[in-house]
């Protein structure tokens, strides 16, 4: 019989069934719901061996480096799959660590573009899945997008077919001055005349790297205002600089002149054109028969450049070139043991004399005197003068620069001495020789004398000199640019040569010394 709660459970009217088939539907259940429970258990297995001990699916340096936030145990996906245009490549890097964070790298290739987008969640799976989804969903577009615009770039018509890819129409108006005469100041009016009449004539169409090699010549100082101008233009034009090898000479007797800029006093504007034509002059010889050659540079030559720049056309610029001038350390370091020596520790002032009556000089001093008797006297009148004028007198030792010892005028250096004492204009005579041992001073050549004589007087607490040789003219200047007043230096009038007006236009880098003073 039946047990009372199954017969009780038996609707009216339904049909019997016998208790073994009952049974066997029952065993059947159980097995399919202990199928399932073995599944899930099997898929929460699996993800705790992912998502919790790491290091058990090789899918790359992942799988044994460290995980997110530098944590190890984790593992690395790599999925490479190909974008929908079929242009390039979409690189999906998933790292998951042991604790369940995730950090997607997914890099975008499109021919030479590449774009990168890096998400990392510490949410679910779930959301995490979700947010890599709406990724790939926004990326798309972008994709797309990105090669429509370049498809419509590809279509796009050129408007100037043949204009090259670096033609620069600024270069092209500066370079060619003819065009802006006619008018030209516009971009497309440039691409046009190269177009049209520019490349048949071997027009330069972008900024030529300039080269710019010069000479330095004769003596100190004035290889040093070579320097000054060479560097000046260089600066204008924007050219590179080839530094020229130092020179040295044994007598004014070897003084040259050279046709071009040499001792031309030129405008700054005026030179720079010169340049410019020199440098498009060559530039359109080479493009003129290849109008497709790469043009690296230009090297433009420049003959001696001494006084060539009119410093006076661009003061600022000159004043900046030679403050930027330094001399020999070397030289610098011996002219202080001088000045150390001879002021006992600059405990003692001491006044500077540029004296330029050595034999190279005695043309000068013939021009001023007329007779060789009654030159040097002429000159020596004028020294006396200029030094009283500036305040030498006889309790202030005294340095003398001259090339009298050099020459091996020894009596005649002694015999200068004892007349500079005897006049008052000082209480004692000094020179290099005095404080630098020969063998130091024969590894100098002339020009380094010079300099070294340059650097004491540059200290001296008053200064005079010849008003027609270029290292009293520069060391007055000089002395003005570092700040020491145009009142302490003083030259010997010598206008009957006929200089002052070149030395003064193309000598002078600054307008006096007091307008310089707290800034050097």
């Amino acid at each position: 019989m039946l047990p009372p709660t199954l017969v009780a459970a038996r609707k009216p009217g339904a049909p019997h069934r016998c208790p073994g088939a009952a049974g066997g539907r029952v065993l059947r259940y159980m097995d399919r719901l202990l199928v399932t429970l073995c599944l899930l258990t099997s898929v929460v297995l699996l993800y705790r061996c992912l998502v919790f001990t790491g290091g058990l699916l090789p899918f790359g340096p992942g799988s044994s480096a460290d995980g997110v936030d530098g944590r190890s145990g984790g593992t690395t996906v790599i999925a490479a799959t190909a974008t929908s245009q079929g242009t390039g490549n979409l690189v999906t890097e998933l790292v998951i660590d042991r604790f369940g964070r995730t950090r997607s790298t997914t890099v975008t290739q499109n021919g030479q573009d590449m774009s990168i987008t890096v998400l990392g969640s510490d949410s679910s799976l779930r959301s995490r899945r979700a947010a890599l989804r709406r990724a790939a969903v926004e990326r798309q577009p972008v994709v797309g997008a990105a090669a429509l615009d370049a498809g419509e770039q590809e279509q796009e018509p050129e408007a100037y077919p043949g204009l090259p890819r670096d033609f620069d129409a600024q270069a092209y108006l500066m370079y060619h001055p003819d065009l802006r005469k006619l008018g030209m100041s516009t971009a497309d009016e440039a691409k046009q005349h190269y177009l049209q009449q520019g490349r048949a004539e071997g027009r330069p169409y972008k900024r030529l790297r300039v080269l710019l090699r010069y000479t330095a010549c004769t003596g100190l100082i004035n290889q040093h205002y070579s320097h000054i101008a060479a560097f000046t233009l260089a600066a204008a034009l924007g050219a590179e600089l080839v530094l020229p090898p130092a020179v040295c000479r044994d007598s004014f007797a070897h003084y040259f002149r050279m046709e071009g800029v040499y001792l031309r006093n030129l405008d700054l504007a005026d030179l720079m054109e010169r340049a410019r034509m020199a440098v498009v002059g060559q530039a359109t010889s080479i493009l003129r028969d290849d109008p497709a050659a790469d043009l690296q540079y230009v090297v433009l030559d420049m003959p001696c450049s001494f006084f060539s720049l009119r410093s006076l056309s661009n003061l600022p610029v000159v004043t900046e070139v030679a403050k930027s001038l330094v001399f020999a350390p070397e030289l610098l370091a011996m002219a202080d043991r001088i000045v150390d020596a001879m002021t006992e520790g600059s405990a003692q002032p001491f006044n500077g004399l540029h004296l330029r009556i050595e034999k190279d000089a005695r043309d000068w001093a013939t021009i001023m005197g007329g007779q060789q008797a009654s030159c040097l006297r002429v000159v020596w009148k004028g020294y006396i003068s200029t030094m009283r004028s500036v305040g030498f007198n006889s309790t202030t030792r005294i340095y003398v620069a001259s090339g009298m010892l050099t020459y091996g005028a020894s009596v005649e250096m002694d015999r200068t001495k004892n007349y500079l004492m005897h006049t008052g204009v000082c209480s004692r005579v000094h020179h290099k020789e005095q404080y630098i041992p020969q063998k130091e001073l024969e590894v100098l050549n002339s020009e380094q004398k010079a300099l070294l004589d340059f650097l004491v007087l540059a200290r001296a607490q008053r200064f005079a000199g010849f008003g027609s040789s270029t290292f009293s003219f520069y060391l007055r200047e000089y002395r003005a640019l570092h700040g020491i007043p145009r009142s302490t230096s003083a030259l010997v009038d010598a206008h009957v040569i006929g200089t002052d007006n070149l030395f003064h236009t193309a000598g002078t880098i600054v307008w006096n010394g007091q307008a310089l003073e707290g800034r050097i």
